[in-house]
């Protein structure tokens, strides 16, 4: 637990990782779009969240499209392994989806969102 200036306990909040600055525009707008879109009376009701913003990552759309030989993904798994080494790593336990049982170690959750 966390407390607030006034000394109320808060509940911890699970951190939102994002592996961003592919495009620093878009990771900024996509940053807009989370705290804009996040029901919040208050700043402390937000999410809280780690970008990732490493512009130096060699251009995807053009490794794709064969236009340079530069991988971004080395650069991508390194971030990646960043975020999920903070103490926040969002984990859930697991549930079997046909007996109901808990698997034997929570589970990272997340989902990736990749603008072009």
């Amino acid at each position: 637990m966390r407390k607030t200036m006034k000394g109320k306990k808060m509940k911890k909040s699970k951190l939102l990782g994002i592996l961003g600055g592919l495009g620093p525009l878009a990771t900024a707008y996509f940053y807009e779009l989370v705290t804009a879109l996040t029901s919040a009376e208050c700043d402390q009701d937000h999410i809280d969240m780690v970008i990732s913003s490493r512009a130096s990552t060699p251009d995807r759309s053009a490794f794709i499209l064969g236009k340079s030989q530069d991988d971004p993904l080395p650069i991508m798994v390194e971030e990646a392994k960043k975020l999920e080494l903070t103490e926040s790593k969002t984990q859930a336990t697991l549930y079997d989806g046909r007996t109901g049982d808990a698997f034997d170690r929570p589970v990272t959750v997340g989902f990736m969102h990749f603008l072009t």
